[in-house]
């Protein structure tokens, strides 16, 4: 689709597998050294891991309940061939002419927004339809997060 979201369920496909690699503890290394894709990835299942962490806690007798509750995820976009994309694969990444990454909750709060204009400026009609793709995005990361997290 022209509006990138023809790569949504492929990027979610990709971070779901990052959780379920993550959680059993098969990655490996700094995920502040990675490309945008990886730090995305470790932030939205992070927020996997630490709910299931504090699950056991509840389990256990430790916690009354589970306080992380609302999701926590991350997804980049950005202006590829004069397109706003999400989920930027790494030839796209590499040929931007900008690249951002979007950390949303689940209930559509901002966290962070980081984006650079690194061939031509953008506009705020693109940062804002950036910011609109992410958050569809990071709706159903967050939906799979909590299928992940049993619920």
């Amino acid at each position: 689709a022209a509006d990138g979201s023809d790569g949504i369920n492929q990027g979610i496909r990709h971070h779901i597998a990052c959780f379920h690699q993550g959680i059993h503890g098969q990655t490996q290394g700094n995920p502040t050294a990675g490309d945008g894709g990886t730090r995305c990835a470790s932030i939205t299942g992070g927020w996997v891991a630490l709910r299931l962490a504090a699950q056991k806690l509840v389990d256990a007798g430790d916690l009354a309940e589970n306080p992380i509750s609302t999701p926590v995820a991350a997804i980049s976009c950005g202006v590829y061939a004069g397109q706003v994309v999400l989920d930027l694969d790494y030839a796209e990444d590499s040929e931007a002419g900008t690249d951002a990454n979007v950390v949303m909750t689940g209930a559509g709060g901002l966290v962070e927004v980081q984006a650079s204009a690194e061939g031509a400026t953008f506009s705020r009609a693109e940062m804002t339809e950036m910011l609109d793709l992410a958050a569809k995005g990071v709706g159903e990361l967050a939906a799979a997060q909590r299928e992940a997290a049993g619920g």
